[in-house]
């Protein structure tokens, strides 16, 4: 069985309107919020195999479930939502966090929570009985709306599976024993290893070092972020700043003194005098170098063509001027 809604099929003036109607109908009573009437975008509902999938594309919105809108007996369901394209911004239960493309979380339909699409997406939900919440916190995630660790065996399994569901045509339904799907998924879940220890930071336990080491793997990534973090080391982003704050300490300050650390060393270091100043922005994960400049001087107090103009103009043999070096962190209470 399957239920559509397409813009295309709408007058302009009326999609937004319609948007919201589809949304409540096709999933179920929300508040959806955009800065204008939506030009493309679709909700497609599907029970195949015992299985609910909710195909939704769309433009720049908020989606909202607050607790006026939950009835008692309204269908209980874990949300299994796969981003295909796009970004998106997940909360529940004070938890949550970023996720893009590939990126796999979970979060209860009986439950408040708001969905922020930041760009044009593409997603699908997976509806999993609600009797499935312990399962799906013991084995994929504790907290809810936050994506799950990508380096995971549950990541690598389950996405691909839930990714093939999501392309799959049934076709005759006669063929397919109602409940086949929902039943595969959920023994599924249940036959991936607990949630990985060590490199992935337990709930309660300091992730601190783990998080510094994620981060230094992967200050080269402009997209880098509190939530990505987070999500790799599979605790949630108040759980990580929380962390952070013990030593005096932000996520996201930590993240630009190391980039701007790197950055200063590789403009003091002969071996590469030749590459751009924009180029050592780049690749140290600032996607502007006007931006990378302002950053700059105000953390070092001259801005970067100022310091390689001195390490460029000493004499041969003269010991290289004072370079920014790290400074040590407080040790936590």
């Amino acid at each position: 069985m399957t239920l559509a809604f397409h813009l295309r099929e709408v007058p302009v003036e009326g999609r937004l309107d319609a948007w919201r109607r589809a949304a409540s109908r096709l999933i179920h009573p929300m508040i959806v919020r955009a800065e204008a009437a939506p030009e493309r975008g679709s909700v497609i509902r599907r029970l195949d195999a015992g299985l609910h999938t909710i195909r939704v594309s769309g433009v720049r919105s908020t989606v909202e479930r607050p607790a006026a809108l939950i009835r008692p007996d309204d269908p209980a369901f874990v949300q299994l939502t796969v981003v295909l394209s796009g970004g998106l911004v997940a909360e529940q239960d004070g938890e949550g966090g970023q996720a893009g493309a590939g990126d796999l979380l979970w979060y209860s339909s009986t439950r408040p929570y708001r969905l922020t699409a930041t760009d044009e997406f593409e997603l699908v939900h997976f509806l999993v009985p609600q009797r499935c919440t312990a399962l799906v916190r013991e084995h994929l995630c504790p907290t809810p709306a936050t994506p799950l660790a990508r380096h995971t065996p549950a990541w690598q399994l389950l996405v691909p599976f839930l990714r093939g569901i999501a392309d799959w045509r049934a076709g005759d339904q006669q063929t397919y024993r109602d409940g086949a799907l929902e039943s595969a998924l959920v023994h599924l879940v249940g036959s991936l290893p607990r949630r990985m220890s060590g490199s992935v930071a337990r709930v309660g336990a300091d992730p601190f070092d783990a998080a510094t080491d994620y981060i230094g793997a992967h200050l080269g990534a402009p997209d880098l972020t509190p939530a990505q973090v987070a999500g790799a080391l599979n605790v949630s982003v108040r759980h990580l700043h929380a962390t952070f704050s013990r030593r005096g300490l932000s996520v996201a300050a930590y993240i630009r003194n190391e980039r701007l650390e790197h950055a200063a060393r590789d403009l003091v270091d002969p071996a590469c005098a030749h590459v751009a100043v924009a180029e050592i922005a780049q690749r140290w994960g600032f996607s502007s170098a006007a931006h990378f400049s302002r950053v700059f001087a105000k953390r070092f107090g001259r801005p970067p063509t100022a310091l390689r103009r001195v390490t460029a103009s000493r004499a041969p043999g003269e010991s290289s001027p004072q370079t920014p070096l790290r400074r040590a962190l407080p040790s936590p209470p």
